[in-house]
């Protein structure tokens, strides 16, 4: 038991890079975009979470809020992110995606997921069932994990 507990802990660590390296590539868009990986985990993030401080942001993201500020300021600049004050007190600034943001994410999404298809067309039909039902797997056993 402990070899297979060892062997899941080493494919949790070594399989994310993998992915990425494989599957995700941000080089999709002809004209280029422009933005670093800590762009879209901004924007994802507050896809999620909707509206977030930048304090929130930066601790939701790991990163100091120092750092967190020129990534947001390039996203507002792009109109994919506003700022809007707090109704309940006006010092406080939250974060929120834009419809121009949401649109964007949603054109990403339809692009990673076309690249992504054209990344298993050549799998038989074996081969794609053998994957579906692993990455389903995969998936139940993440959303036990806290």
């Amino acid at each position: 038991m402990d070899e297979i507990f060892k062997d899941i802990v080493e494919n949790l660590y070594t399989i994310p890079p993998l992915f990425r390296k494989k599957l995700v590539k941000l080089d999709l868009y002809q004209d280029g975009i422009d933005l670093a990986p800590s762009h879209f985990h901004i924007l994802f993030t507050l896809e999620d979470f909707e509206t977030l401080a930048v304090t929130e942001l930066a601790k939701i993201l790991m990163i100091s809020k120092t750092n967190a500020t020129p990534l947001i300021q390039k996203l507002i600049d792009k109109a994919f992110v506003e700022r809007v004050s707090d109704d309940r007190d006006r010092r406080y600034i939250h974060l929120k995606l834009t419809d121009s943001g949401k649109e964007f994410l949603a054109n990403h999404k339809r692009l990673v997921m076309l690249n992504l298809e054209n990344k298993i067309v050549n799998f038989n039909d074996e081969e794609l069932e053998k994957l579906a039902l692993a990455l389903k797997d995969l998936r139940n056993a993440l959303n036990k994990i806290e």
